[in-house]
C-alpha cells in the first residue's frame, strides 16, 4: 500500500484500521473511490477519480478496460513482494509444551480445511485466523473486521450453521470475546445447531494486553482473566458438550469426538498466555512504520 501507484476502493470508507497515519497513506498512488453514497467519497482521503454509484454495476463497466493489459509489466513488483515474504514470513516458534494459538489454528485447517466455515470474535484469534487459516474460497471466513465486535463469533456461527447444514462450522475465539454473547449457546442447543466454540484461552483480553506490554511498561489494567468460568460445565448446562484441551493430542480428539458428537461445543484450548500477534501498527503511525515478526532462522540457514 505504501508503494502502490494506483489504489481503487471499492465502498471502503478508509478508517484509521486501513490508512494508519493519513498523511503517509499511498503517498505515490492514484485513488479512484467507488461508492453509492457521494459523502463519503474523499471524506478521509483525498481522490482522483470519484465515481458514485452501485459497486457491481462500476465493477461490470471496469472489467472490459483490463482486456489488453500485459500482465508480464507485474513480474517485477511479484519479485518484490517475494522478497518481503522471504524477508518476513508469517512465522512462530512452536512448542510440545503448551500449545500456541498458531498451531491451533493451522492444525484445524489441516484437519477441517475446506470442508469448514470458520467465524472469529475479535482480538489476536482473529489476527491469526487471517494468518493462519488456509482460507481458499469466498465468503469461508465470517468476521466482523474492523467494527471490532466482540461477540459476533457464536451467533454468526449459529447463522452459518443454518444457511449450510452441511458444513461444519467453527468459531474461532479468545475467553474475553466468548462471555459477550455466551447466552446464544441455549439458542444452539434449542434448535440443535452444532457449532463449535474453539477458545483460545490465554487468560487475558489479549489484545488490549498486547498494546499494553508494547506501549504502556506493562501495566496491565483490567486484561488479566484469570477469574473465569469452568466452560466445560458451563457449555454442558446450556445442552452442550465441553472439552478441556492442554495438549496437541487433546486437541486433536476434542475436535473428531466434537464433529461426531454433532452438538454445540466449547472446546477450551489451553496457550501460552502471552504470545504477540504481529506485524502491528503503532497508533498514529504508518503503515511502512508496522512492527513486523523476528525472522525464524530455519535448520541450515545463516
Amino acid at each position: 500500500m505504501s508503494e502502490t501507484d494506483l489504489v481503487i476502493s471499492l465502498g471502503a470508507r478508509f478508517d484509521d484500521r486501513v490508512t494508519g497515519k493519513l498523511s503517509e497513506f499511498a503517498k505515490y498512488a492514484d485513488i479512484i473511490h467507488v461508492d453509492i453514497d457521494p459523502a463519503n467519497i474523499a471524506k478521509l482521503v483525498d481522490v482522483d477519480y470519484p465515481i458514485v454509484g452501485d459497486v457491481a454495476q462500476v465493477v461490470q463497466k471496469m472489467l472490459p478496460l483490463l482486456d489488453d493489459v500485459n500482465t508480464d509489466r507485474y513480474q517485477a513488483w511479484r519479485e518484490i513482494l517475494k522478497r518481503y515474504d522471504e524477508l518476513h514470513p508469517q512465522s512462530y516458534v512452536d512448542s510440545d509444551e503448551v500449545i500456541k494459538p498458531q498451531w491451533a489454528i493451522e492444525r484445524l485447517g489441516k484437519l477441517v480445511g475446506e470442508q469448514a466455515i470458520i467465524t472469529s470474535d475479535v482480538g489476536q484469534h482473529q489476527m491469526w485466523a487471517a494468518q493462519h487459516y488456509p482460507f481458499d474460497r469466498p465468503r469461508q471466513w465470517i468476521n466482523s473486521g474492523g467494527l471490532g465486535t466482540m461477540g459476533f463469533g457464536l451467533p454468526a456461527a449459529i447463522g452459518a450453521k443454518r444457511a449450510h447444514p452441511e458444513k461444519t462450522v467453527i468459531n474461532i475465539t479468545g475467553d474475553g470475546s466468548i462471555l459477550m454473547n455466551v447466552q446464544e449457546l441455549v439458542t444452539a442447543a434449542e434448535y440443535k445447531i452444532p457449532v463449535i466454540n474453539v477458545i483460545l484461552n490465554n487468560h487475558f483480553l489479549g489484545m488490549v494486553r498486547q498494546w499494553q506490554t508494547f506501549f504502556y511498561e506493562k501495566r496491565y489494567s483490567e486484561t488479566d482473566l484469570t477469574f473465569q468460568p469452568n466452560w466445560k460445565q458451563l457449555v454442558e448446562a446450556c445442552g452442550g458438550i465441553g472439552y478441556d484441551v492442554t495438549t496437541k493430542e487433546e486437541f486433536d480428539a476434542a475436535l473428531k469426538d466434537a464433529i461426531e458428537q454433532d452438538k454445540v461445543c466449547f472446546m477450551n484450548v489451553a496457550v501460552n498466555r502471552f504470545e504477540n500477534v504481529l506485524p502491528m501498527v503503532p497508533a498514529g503511525g504508518a503503515l511502512f512504520n508496522m512492527m513486523l515478526p523476528p525472522k525464524i532462522e530455519k535448520e541450515g540457514e545463516k
